[in-house]
């Protein structure tokens, strides 16, 4: 990690306005200011910001109207002549600025569509250039964009706008997207190899209040990572406690609807789940719901040949330096994860170290998700 490049993006960020206007609604600001540029006009040229918007993304020629939070998309354009009720959708941006990308919104958002044209060119705006999904994004015929790829389109319109005020503020929005997203770079591999951020860094992003941004970059990225060495692994990508997720599910739950229909109908039904999230790796069993911890047990010595009464110590002896006792050990052989009155799943975890490497942890996954795979 370059520390000099790290204060001087932060310093920055700090006297940029546009930066500190973004944190209050995040990806909707996003979405206002590209609906403002559209306005843009000024005497000789009334549709100055429909030429720059048009600059911006590509999509089909005629006359357009933009609007944000459409149907549930956070930014359309729609074309100016087409039926109020029914229009035709020339275009969609969706923000990403501090969520991971995932395919299943993706593929709604595209059947969606079909019902309003079905041409519509379609835009992926994201601070994340690496997630599991990229390519599954891809080709369903979504253009991934970062927001500085973005700001670097934006400042090269600057030169058409004669209104000082206006021109800054487009120029103080491109800089801060950039320094946005360098800082962040810093943060991921190879730049930053450490799997947990140290306390003094993690201090100093949230005071910026970004925490929350650099972790899901960070656990994105080793997602994807995670995906080019297992490509069959089924992953989910989630947020809670104030901590970016990383699940691996065993069997493939590919059909959301069939899981729940299997959940009702099968309660034999069980799925072996690698979970890393913060400082904490564990192995859990879903669903649980009416599982007694002897049937957690058996259950998991079906998908795991691992002695679970031996999970936690065995696995700090394999893997030293790596990993380490939880904190808050107990008795319990699973622990209950508990959500809305339901219990989704029991796991057992152990901590990660301070000193292990997204390569560590890769390797770790590697090696469980081999035996999962070999002993089912």
């Amino acid at each position: 990690m370059n520390n000099s490049v790290v204060d001087r993006c932060m310093a920055e960020l700090k006297m940029s306005p546009m930066f500190h206007f973004s944190l209050a609604s995040k990806e909707l600001f996003h979405s206002n200011f590209f609906e403002w540029i559209s306005t843009i006009s000024t005497p000789q040229n009334p549709e100055l910001g429909k030429q720059i918007f048009r600059s911006l993304f590509q999509f089909e020629e005629g006359d357009f109207t933009v609007a944000r939070e459409w149907n549930h998309l956070d930014l359309v354009a729609k074309s100016a002549d087409s039926d109020l009720k029914k229009p035709s959708v020339l275009l969609v941006v969706e923000n990403k600025l501090k969520s991971i990308p995932y395919y299943d919104q993706i593929l709604r958002y595209n059947e969606l569509l079909q019902e309003y044209g079905g041409n519509s060119s379609c835009y992926l705006l994201t601070m994340m250039t690496e997630f599991s999904d990229r390519q599954r994004i891809l080709d369903e015929g979504w253009n991934i964009l970062t927001y500085n790829q973005m700001g670097d389109k934006l400042l090269q319109s600057i030169e058409l706008i004669d209104d000082k005020y206006v021109a800054n503020l487009i120029k103080d929005y491109c800089n801060f997207v950039s320094n946005l997203e360098c800082l962040c770079r810093e943060f991921l591999p190879p730049h930053d190899n450490k799997f947990l951020l140290n306390k003094e860094d993690r201090i100093k992003l949230q005071n910026l209040r970004i925490l929350d941004l650099v972790d899901k970059m960070r656990m994105s990225a080793f997602a994807a990572k995670v995906k080019k060495s297992l490509p069959e692994s089924e992953i989910r990508m989630g947020y809670g406690h104030g901590m970016a997720m990383m699940e691996i599910w065993y069997p493939k739950i590919l059909d959301k609807k069939k899981e729940k229909e299997d959940k009702e109908n099968n309660k034999n039904c069980r799925s072996f789940v690698i979970q890393v999230q913060g400082d904490k790796y564990s192995h859990g069993v879903y669903p649980c719901d009416d599982l007694s911890e002897d049937q957690c047990i058996k259950t998991y010595s079906q998908f795991f040949s691992k002695n679970l009464k031996d999970f936690r110590n065995s696995y700090i002896d394999e893997y030293p330096g790596i990993f380490a006792a939880m904190s808050r050990d107990n008795d319990s052989k699973f622990c209950k994860f508990k959500s809305q009155g339901d219990y989704l799943f029991r796991y057992q975890g152990v901590r990660i170290s301070p000193e292990a490497t997204f390569d560590d942890i890769l390797k770790v996954i590697e090696n469980d998700y081999h035996k999962l795979t070999h002993t089912s």
